[in-house]
Parts: C-alpha cells; sequence; structure tokens
C-alpha cells in the first residue's frame, strides 16, 4: 500500500460518505417539504374553524340579546319609534297644506297671504 493508494482510498470513502450524506440531506429536504404541506394544511383547518367559532360566538351573542330582552320595553320602544314617525308625517303634511295654500294665493295673485 504506496501513500497515493492510501490517498486513493481515502478520497473514495469520503466521496462515499459525502454521497450518503447528500442522500441523507435530501431524504431530510422531502420529509421537511412534507411535514410543511401537512402543517399547511392543518393551519389552514385551524383558520376556518376559528373563523367559524367567531361567527358563531357572534350569532350567539346577538340572539341572547334578543333572547334576555324585555318584550315589554321592546314594544314600549316600537311604539315611540311609530309615535315619532306618526308625528313627524303629521308636521310635514301640516306644512305641504301651508304651501299648498300659498301656491293657491299667488295664483290668484294675492300676495297679501305671503306678508
Amino acid at each position: 500500500n504506496t501513500p497515493c493508494t492510501l490517498l486513493l482510498l481515502q478520497a473514495s470513502a469520503g466521496t462515499r460518505a459525502l454521497a450518503e450524506w447528500d442522500a441523507a440531506i435530501a431524504a431530510k429536504r422531502r420529509e421537511l417539504l412534507a411535514l410543511s404541506r401537512e402543517n399547511t394544511s392543518a393551519l389552514s383547518t385551524v383558520t376556518e374553524v376559528t373563523r367559524t367559532q367567531r361567527d358563531l360566538e357572534a350569532a350567539v351573542m346577538a340572539g341572547r340579546s334578543a333572547l334576555w330582552s324585555d318584550p315589554l320595553d321592546a314594544r314600549r320602544a316600537a311604539v315611540a319609534e311609530r309615535d315619532k314617525l306618526v308625528a313627524t308625517i303629521n308636521s310635514r303634511a301640516g306644512h305641504l297644506d301651508s304651501l299648498r295654500g300659498q301656491i293657491a294665493a299667488l295664483k290668484r295673485k294675492d300676495t297679501s297671504v305671503c306678508n
């Protein structure tokens, strides 16, 4: 065994070792890629479940206020709103009647009503 032969054997062994390491690295990269895909899928599922949970909680909270509200208070608020709308309509109807009277007076050229 000459020194050159020993060097060639060592180089050959080193080359085999590097090839084994390269193969191991490639296998670990494939494994990492598969795990990354699996984790991404799991994160997407968690995101969707979280979104659904928020939507359900919002729906429950919206329904809860309706369930625990006093129906008499709700009725009183509706009646008050209706009365307010009726008053507004009556006020505007009176204003329209006044405008109609003014228009009729202007048609007759009787401007004493406008003064």
